[in-house]
């Protein structure tokens, strides 16, 4: 298993931490590999 598969999706990740996404604000969430070790 690869530590890409041991990740949660995004989506839940946002929702367990009370966030949301609007389009219309342009937000895009990137997951960088770098930054799960912090």
């Amino acid at each position: 298993m690869t530590a890409l598969d041991a990740l949660p999706p995004l989506a839940q990740v946002i929702a367990a931490h009370g966030l949301s996404a609007r389009k219309a604000l342009g937000q895009n969430f990137i997951l960088d590999l770098n930054l799960t070790s912090k």
